[in-house]
């Protein structure tokens, strides 16, 4: 699974717009585990961060790697649960 890296004067995107071939299992967990929800609306703030140009710097690029795997690991565990 890859992560679309947002680009300074991208618009902002939901998770699910960085991840589309998981948007329903997204859309269902966020409504069903606060935890993932909060990580998120994480990655949503991040990313919007990086999009809106006003921190690029190796923290901000390793708390969004982060979250990608945490995202993505949520995302392996859960994918195909009804």
């Amino acid at each position: 699974m890859s992560v679309n890296k947002p680009t300074r004067g991208c618009e902002r995107r939901s998770v699910e717009d960085h991840f589309p071939e998981w948007g329903n299992d997204i859309r269902r967990l966020r409504t069903t585990d606060a935890e993932f929800e909060e990580i998120c609306h994480d990655f949503e703030l991040i990313a919007a961060i990086l999009c809106d140009g006003r921190n690029d710097d190796a923290a901000v690029l390793e708390s969004l790697a982060g979250l990608t795997e945490e995202i993505r690991q949520r995302l392996g565990r859960h994918s195909g649960e009804t």
